[in-house]
């Protein structure tokens, strides 16, 4: 059963009921859907939008503002446009948020909302009527009139919203709330409802929340959580040394999406054609202007304006009934074009319905009485609540200080006929729009406790008046003879009982454990106070939004009425009080866009008709279709293609132009599948008229069991534990094995990892079966390489020398150069046997510079290390070379050197130590001992940069400090070449963890490149280095792409891709290619 949630605030309504229409007539009118049509050919265009953000519950939500009531646009009137100006404009001038933040949840909101343009068309329908008065009123207060855009979140610009957990209105008040901030209810009247009262109580609650957070982002997520929940998680980071803004903050999920959801909003409204969306235009001046009137009858107030009772509703859903509340503001909104002769006949109602002569005498009795009781406004309210708002926000710069009602507005309205326009800049927008009337209570407040931020400036909720202004608040409260003061009447406080009512409301309503009296003033804690979002959560129910309309206006909108056809084919409910729509019938499911889609190919996909999924989500079926989006279906019966798959021939003989690769993608078989088939490698070569087999026959079953038994036998390991100096292609060389192989052998390492030492990894159980397994298998990897293609010279093994160390010379793998030489990579070499390597990758005896050469070029052409050049020659590191200098690049080291060495070491009186002589430096000591100055300053407590003093004794052998060893680690680590590097900028929800991860490198790794802890955490746009994943190689003598991609531990065919080479193609000397880093 049906209950009125007017009457009773309690959540009675199920949470499937959704949002009301206007007029019985929809009994008679069936479900019709859009009149445009759509080509089932046609194709709309696509463009990636962020949707993997919006949740289950972000949905729902989205969901709910798609049944807002369809309202007939007013002041869209393209010459009244022309002469007063567009308010959306008008709003963006006094924006202040910053709106520039990407976060990939404000992408995903977007994204729902300007994928549906008949949506927007429909809410500035709604919201024409109230959104001048909202931005003039943040205006006015000198807050951003962006939260003029909040009731689109909350309540799609519809006043008569309400929700599961008893929120209703514009703002979505609970009732607590309400009665906190001054709204009066009774079950003929809900100021949560009424749009001048509920939108002076959100500014006032959005201000205290400002002030108590310091930041508008906190504030709006305080408005859906509840400023207590806000508070928690601000507490919870600071206890854990986190950031307390709002992206930092963990908050339940529907608030994650909230503050994200208004932002988005906010940058469509801000710049709408950036988004491909169209807003129509509002002309920036007042839609209503309010009028007081007695306990009158609101069909007879609908006659005299001949307004519709629809229409007349849509502007005063605050009354609930079909008359005036005697204890309500006792005020109507009309349309501020409607004569001034209107507002005559209005305040002449009497309290039984008709229209007095004496009605002038008798209003006062029932309209101005300033009495402490919060059920009369005093004369002032209707004094200053005059059709002067008919105009953009100004008035007369005096306001008359007379009690007749009547004369007031008669002058007013005169006095405003005159056009004015409107300021620019939001400073002198806000001047203008304070110079409005004066706003009195309808209803006194209960004190609310704020604790404000620190570093935030406080905003006044409401600006002070000024001694023009109060002196005329004075004059009436004299006239009236009331014991009040101007501030009493300008802040009227609620009675102990009122305040204790409320007090036990919200103990009901909190959490077990909450404050809600300020144990120092008495007053609420603002933290105490609760929203729908804490309600719902509180009693453990779904929170969603629906429409509550009075059963009244639905009686009275007949089946013609513009309303009722705009509200057409929408599923409701009667019960006794109201008129209540529910959701689309069926089950709720949702489709995701792709490439290529249109609302045809969707339905059809689905089982539903276009024009249904057109009507459920708003969308223009010729607009443009943005790949991403989530679409609701209802009742879908997704459609199985049932695909007759072709026999498949269990042969297939070999044509011309046929490889592996493309026969296996035509009959639908992996490479490998089709290569065990048939006994081949998966680079195998094909020739014309070779016969394939595409099924797996008893034989290739064998060969392929025998080949598991053979890599189970080969795959026998045994714990390896990692020395210094020791890497991944090192060890794996030792086995005659691949990175990759080697990697596989334990968990979670792979070819391009780095190794640590007192690392332990797998290595195979023993060495010569390991390395006889590898010849086999590099016999085969090589089975089709013709080596005979690769240039080659004879090169003769001197002593010392193994297949190892000239297979490292050469810069290649023991496998490579094993089958280049047609022997075992176990194979032992005898001294003078002659082998053959690549063409260019002996080192000759001698070198002769050229110009250009440097030592360290040298050294890398002939792969030799610099410190070995340098000594072979007897000069230091860091030496220079002349042209046509002839350098050893081969034999002993020069025995200058050593003698040298000797004969310093013999002059001192110990071994292990040197006298400072004149002229001598830390570095030149370094220099003379073969020491780096580093270790030298180490081992004497010395910086690297300091100075020695004559006769100082310094230290040449020894051990470092233990701390001198741990900072040493620490530092090697931290300058990491900027060419093996790059910068990185942290998304959301990523981790040190992931990142490394995703690198394939370890977390310590990556925390000691950016000289952080491996626990550290990273916040969102946080810039760290991470090894480049590719890095440019310069070609040297005798490289290959074979021998490269084994030093590198991948395919050759792999590194011929990545360059976009042919596997086969040679390599010329100086050519940069790509290769891992």
């Amino acid at each position: 059963m049906y209950k009125p949630t007017a009457i009773l605030w309690q959540p009675t309504l199920p949470t499937f009921l959704k949002f009301s229409v206007l007029g019985t007539a929809l009994a008679s009118l069936g479900l019709t859907g859009c009149s445009s049509t759509q080509s089932a050919t046609q194709t709309a265009k696509s463009k990636q939008v962020g949707s993997q953000y919006l949740d289950a519950s972000s949905l729902d939500g989205l969901e709910d503002l798609l049944s807002a009531t369809d309202m007939r646009a007013v002041e869209g009137d393209r010459l009244l446009v022309l002469k007063h100006g567009d308010v959306w404009k008008r709003m963006t001038v006094g924006f202040k948020m910053d709106l520039s933040v990407w976060n990939p949840r404000i992408d995903a909101q977007r994204g729902w909302f300007i994928s549906r343009q008949p949506y927007l068309d429909r809410l500035s329908a709604r919201a024409s009527r109230y959104l001048y008065y909202t931005v003039k009123e943040a205006e006015r207060r000198g807050m951003p009139t962006e939260l003029a855009l909040l009731p689109i979140i909350e309540s799609s610009y519809d006043p008569a919203a309400t929700s599961s957990a008893a929120a209703a209105g514009l703002w979505q008040f609970i009732p607590s709330t309400g009665r906190i901030y001054g709204l009066k209810q009774t079950p003929l009247y809900d100021g949560r409802r009424d749009v001048v009262e509920s939108t002076r109580a959100a500014y006032e609650f959005l201000g205290s929340l400002y002030n108590q957070f310091g930041s508008w982002e906190l504030a709006l997520a305080s408005y859906n959580a509840g400023p207590g929940r806000i508070q928690q998680a601000i507490n919870r980071n600071k206890a854990a040394g986190l950031p307390t803004d709002y992206w930092s903050l963990k908050l339940p999920q529907e608030t994650m999406s909230y503050v994200p959801r208004f932002l988005a909003v906010a940058q469509i409204i801000k710049t709408p054609g950036q988004y491909g969306v169209s807003l129509p235009p509002i002309a920036n001046r007042p839609h209503f202007r309010e009028v007081p009137v007695g306990v009158a009858n609101l069909n007879e107030i609908a006659a005299i304006t001949g307004l519709s009772r629809a229409e007349l509703y849509q502007l005063n859903p605050g009354h609930r009934g079909d008359h005036i509340d005697p204890t309500s503001p006792r005020r109507i909104l009309i349309p501020a074009d409607l004569s001034p002769s209107v507002d005559e006949k209005l305040k002449k109602l009497s309290g039984s319905g008709g229209l007095s002569a004496s009605s002038a005498s008798n209003l006062p009795k029932n309209t101005t009485p300033v009495v402490p009781t919060k059920a009369a406004p005093p004369v002032l309210n209707a004094k200053t609540i005059t059709p002067a708002k008919q105009t953009p926000p100004v008035l007369a710069s005096t306001r008359p200080a007379t009690t007749a009602p009547v004369v007031t507005t008669a002058n007013t309205v005169v006095q405003t006929t005159k056009k004015i326009s409107t300021p620019r800049g939001s400073s002198a927008l806000a001047s203008f729009a304070a110079q409005s009337d004066l706003p009195i209570p309808s209803a006194p407040r209960i004190p609310v406790a704020v604790t404000p931020a620190a570093p935030a400036k406080q905003i006044q909720v409401e600006p002070p008046i000024s001694a023009a202004e109060r002196q005329q608040v004075q004059q009436v409260v004299t006239a009236q003879e009331s014991n009040k003061t101007v501030d009493e009447v300008l802040q009227p406080v609620a009675t102990p009982a009122e305040q204790a009512q409320v007090v036990e409301e919200l103990k009901a309503l909190a959490p077990a454990g909450t404050e809600i009296v300020d144990p120092y003033d008495g007053k609420i804690k603002l933290t105490a106070i609760q929203t729908s979002l804490s309600v719902a959560e509180q009693q453990g129910k779904e929170l969603t939004k629906g429409f509550s309309y009075p059963k009244e206006v639905a009686d009275n909108t007949t089946a013609t009425s513009v309303e009722a056809q705009l509200n057409q084919g929408k599923n409701y409910v009667k019960t006794d009080s109201e008129v209540v729509v529910v959701a689309p019938k069926g089950k709720r499911s949702t489709y995701k866009v792709l490439p290529g889609d249109n609302l045809a190919l969707i339905a059809a996909k689905n089982g539903v008709n276009w024009r249904d999924v057109a009507k459920w989500n708003q969308i223009d079926p010729n607009s443009t279709l943005y790949v991403g989006t989530t679409i609701y279906l209802y009742d879908a019966k997704p459609v199985q293609e049932q695909t007759k798959a072709k026999e498949k021939p269990e042969s297939y003989v070999v044509q011309a132009n046929d490889s592996l690769t493309s026969v296996a993608n035509q009959f639908g078989l992996s490479l490998k599948q089709l290569a065990d088939f048939n006994g081949l490698s998966t680079n195998s070569g094909l020739f014309v008229g070779q016969k394939l087999s595409l099924k797996e026959t008893a034989a290739s079953k064998a060969k392929v069991e025998d080949a598991k038994k053979a890599e189970a036998a080969k795959v026998q390991t045994k714990s390896y534990t990692v020395k210094r100096g020791e890497y991944l292609k090192l060890i794996a060389d030792r086995y005659g094995l691949s990175n990759a192989e080697l990697a596989s052998f334990t968990s979670g390492l792979t070819a391009g990892s780095s190794l640590m030492v007192g690392q332990k990894i797998n290595v195979p159980l023993q060495e010569v079966e390991a390395l006889t397994a590898s010849t086999q298998k590099t016999e085969q990897t090589f089975e089709n390489v013709k080596v005979d293609q690769t240039a080659t010279e004879n090169y003769q093994v001197k002593r010392g020398e193994t297949l190892y160390s000239i297979a490292s010379q050469s810069k290649l793998s023991v496998s490579e150069l094993a089958a280049l030489n047609g022997f075992a990579a176990n194979s032992g070499l005898r001294i003078g046997q002659t082998i053959k390597i690549p063409a260019g990758s002996q080192v000759p005896e001698t070198y002769t510079v050229q110009s250009g050469d440097t030592l360290t070029g040298i050294a890398a052409k002939y792969n030799l290390s610099m410190d070995q050049v340098a000594s072979l020659n007897g000069i230091s590191r860091n030496a220079g070379l002349r042209v046509g200098q002839r350098l050893k690049l081969t034999g002993e080291a020069a025995e200058p050197v050593r003698e040298s060495v000797a004969e310093t070491v013999s002059k001192h009186v110990k071994s292990d130590s040197h006298v400072v002589k004149s002229g001598e430096t830390l570095s030149s000591i370094a220099r003379q001992y073969h020491l780096q100055v580093k270790y030298l300053a180490d081992l004497n407590g010395l910086n690297a940069n300091g100075n020695v003093r004559i006769g100082q004794r310094l230290k040449i052998v020894g051990d470092v400090p233990t701390d001198k060893k741990a900072e040493d680690v620490k530092v090697a680590a931290k300058p990491v070449s900027s060419r093996a590097t790059e910068s990185y900028t942290v998304k959301s929800g990523e981790s040190l963890n992931a990142i490394a991860s995703r690198l394939g490198i370890t977390v310590t790794e990556l925390a000691e490149l950016n000289n952080l802890s491996p626990r550290a955490g990273l916040r969102v746009s946080q810039t760290i280095q991470i090894p480049k994943l590719v890095t440019d190689y310069k070609v040297k003598r005798g490289d290959t792409l074979i021998g490269l991609a084994s030093r590198y531990g991948m395919n050759s065919n792999q590194l011929a891709e990545m360059n976009d080479l042919k596997p086969n193609t040679q390599l010329r000397i100086g050519d940069v290619i790509k290769v891992p880093n």
